[in-house]
């Protein structure tokens, strides 16, 4: 059975919402609480609520690209959760392999829906099998991106890491030329977007080492339902909060982009970022004490 929108909620909500409301360009989803999923549902085993979750995975994806979500993010496996018992991380590996050997067999049913798939995280812990299928999978132009294995500061330490070899193995980088810019173009995602709204499940409200760098400006919604449970109307939901908070911070964020390119003088373009930290933080929309994504 094909799970849309409209088997959820009908076609007059995703309708209504999609034309009344700025839809964010990229999402991206924490899913978490399949393990209490699992437990809650007496389900026996928690590889179980891992299952429920990839079900729900692709429900909800199907959703965001009918309401014209552009670029999707998933946080699929923390390299934290090698920690798990082993024979919770190898049911997940399998799990994985069984999944993306079905996206190997559905591919022009994906490229039809123009649906692809971007994996950002340290590949190289993987199995081989798992790596394969990741290497058929993998397009330069992602529609959805996985992370997995992942954290943020993995990803920023392999960024800096290419940085050190480009400028003293190479030499084709010069001290001068390390910048934001620069490390941004080394991250797994520099072929995408910085997400618009993120969104975490199951109650718990901290990031967990995830795109933090990409998130900086990210409107943080958290939802105390567990990832399979997670229905078009919590979706619904999410994009109302991300819409009522928006509009005010975008204006600020164009103010400052004009403001920089008529303006050198930097001690006026701190001040205007105290100013967008300040709107932030009266707000309760700061997640990041850094303003990374407002280039010059």
């Amino acid at each position: 059975m094909r799970h849309t929108a409209s088997n959820e909620s009908g076609t007059v909500a995703s309708l209504t919402l999609a034309c009344l409301f700025q839809v964010p360009h990229h999402v991206a989803f924490v899913m978490d609480g399949n393990r209490r999923f699992a437990k809650a549902h007496q389900l026996g085993h928690v590889i179980h609520g891992h299952e429920k979750g990839f079900q729900q995975l692709a429900k909800i994806l199907e959703w965001c690209q009918e309401l014209g979500i552009r670029e999707v993010t998933v946080y699929a496996f923390s390299i934290e959760n090698f920690k798990r018992s082993s024979e919770e991380v190898d049911g997940l590996m399998k799990l994985a392999d069984e999944k993306f050997a079905k996206l190997l067999a559905e591919r022009e049913k994906l490229e039809e829906k123009q649906i692809s798939f971007r994996f950002f995280g340290n590949i190289a812990m993987l199995s081989p099998s798992l790596r394969k299928h990741i290497a058929q999978i993998h397009t330069s132009r992602g529609v959805v991106n996985v992370c997995m294995p992942y954290t943020s500061r993995d990803e920023m330490a392999r960024a800096f890491e290419l940085m050190r070899k480009g400028r003293e193995k190479v030499g084709l980088i010069e001290e001068s030329q390390i910048s934001e810019w620069l490390v941004s173009r080394c991250l797994d995602s520099r072929r995408g977007t910085e997400p618009n709204l993120l969104i975490r499940t199951s109650g718990e409200k901290r990031l967990s080492d995830f795109m933090l760098w990409q998130c900086s400006s990210s409107h943080v919604y958290f939802d105390d339902v567990l990832w399979p449970e997670f229905t078009f109307w919590h979706l619904c939901k999410a994009l109302l909060s991300y819409q009522y908070h928006c509009s005010s911070i975008e204006v600020l964020i164009l103010c400052f982009i004009v403001f920089s390119r008529f303006d050198a003088c930097s001690s006026r373009k701190l001040n205007v970022a105290k100013m967008l930290q300040h709107h932030q933080r009266r707000n309760g929309l700061l997640r990041s004490p850094s303003l990374t994504s407002l280039r010059t």
